[in-house]
């Protein structure tokens, strides 16, 4: 098994070859064939060690061959040694086939071990003549002893596969996180680059809007009032009435660039009405998995000069809280507080250490600041977490 961990296969290997020394001190000491099972263990013991150290590493075929040929072995030492200390090779072959080979290879070497073992306890006892019922118990026993080594080797491979298995699962995990990241950067640098197209077809749009409408008005302008100049010293009633056209023209111009800075305003600004529009906001930001609480005095009736700017903070506070404070909860607040307003737009993200304002919060500022709000922008609160923007909004129900 490759997941086995270097502690747990070094218990193994000590148990192994602790129990191939007690197997050789037994035989020698107490063996009843001598040199003819001395001889048969050597052999078991330099296959097995040629098996671990050359052939699982080099060729695995004849790994399982060897395996076979070990076990013939051993049933060969059982009839050799005649001491039943031939146990302990059927078991160090049980286990080591079950946690080593493929499960059918295991199983296979536990049905010969357990019925070769149990047939030469019952053909060695009988011929030795000791009592059927005792021949019979002691195979018992020691088959029992086999069974048992094939539970715990059972119980201990699947282990070593239930871990494989988590690791194959948890690298695969890692894998998709990685994909996931890179998605989502990927994402992330899509949703810039549309900002930036989108950002450069408004500009081109206001461009082409101011050209279409102020240079055409302008230039009117200032042909009519050349005109009405050099009409000055000679009729002054036609200079009057092109001085006339020239107002009427500003005026016309002056009409046009405001329906122009009109319908800069935001559709959902224009058509549903400013507390909507925020929940349309908070709204969306609920679909990228951050909740939005939305709390705005009952009959709170804002100016019209206000809403603009009022709906470009906290969209732009929402973006913030989205992008960079990764928050889950981000709470909006508006209420009147005599003739001011007062905005609070607070998150429970990782908040920032040392705060540096960018162009997004030098924004929030400027815009906050040039309809005489107040700001304080706090990058942590007292519990060292969450992003707040803080505003106080002086005479507006005045």
């Amino acid at each position: 098994m490759d997941t086995m961990d270097r502690k747990t296969a070094t218990l193994l290997w000590t148990a192994k070859y602790g129990g191939y020394l007690i197997t050789l001190w037994i035989v020698i000491n107490f063996g009843t064939a001598g040199t003819g099972a001395v001889s048969t263990f050597m052999l078991v013991f330099a296959l097995d060690s040629i098996r671990n150290f050359y052939l699982e590493g080099r060729h695995k075929s004849l790994s399982l061959y060897s395996l076979y040929l070990q076990y013939g072995l051993a049933l060969g030492f059982t009839f050799l040694d005649g001491s039943g200390i031939a146990i302990v090779l059927y078991i160090i072959i049980v286990t080591e086939s079950l946690i080593s080979f493929p499960r059918r290879v295991g199983t296979l070497m536990f049905f010969l071990s357990f019925g070769g073992f149990a047939f030469s306890s019952v053909f060695l006892g009988l011929e030795a003549g000791r009592p059927p019922l005792e021949v019979l118990s002691i195979s018992i026993i020691n088959s029992m002893v086999l069974v048992f080594a094939y539970g715990v080797s059972y119980m201990a491979r699947r282990q070593f596969e239930e871990k494989e298995r988590a690791e194959e699962a948890l690298q695969k995990l890692e894998a998709s996180r990685r994909e996931l990241e890179g998605a989502h950067r990927q994402l992330l640098n899509h949703s810039k680059q549309q900002e930036r197209m989108l950002l450069i077809e408004e500009r081109n749009r206001i461009a082409r809007e101011i050209h279409d409408t102020l240079a055409h008005s302008l230039t009117s302008i200032v042909v009519g009032m050349e005109a009405a100049k050099k009409l000055m010293d000679r009729d002054l009633e036609r200079a009057r009435r092109e001085l006339e056209k020239s107002q009427e023209q500003a005026r016309r111009g002056l009409d046009d660039v405001r329906r122009s800075v009109k319908a800069l305003r935001p559709r959902a600004l224009e058509e549903e009405g400013f507390s909507d529009a925020i929940k349309g906001l908070s709204q969306d930001c609920r679909e990228q998995g951050v909740q939005v609480d939305v709390q705005v005095e009952q009959d709170l009736d804002i100016p019209e000069r206000y809403e603009l700017p009022l709906f470009r903070v906290i969209q732009e506070c929402l973006t913030n809280s989205l992008r960079h404070g990764e928050a889950s909860r981000v709470s909006v607040t508006l209420a009147r507080a005599g003739a001011a307003l007062h905005l609070e737009v607070k998150d429970d993200g990782g908040g920032c250490g040392a705060l540096v304002e960018g162009s997004g919060l030098r924004g929030i500022r400027e815009r906050l600041e040039a309809i005489g709000g107040r700001v304080e922008i706090l990058p942590r609160d007292p519990e060292g977490k969450g992003f707040t923007v803080k505003s106080t909004l002086e005479g507006v129900f005045s």
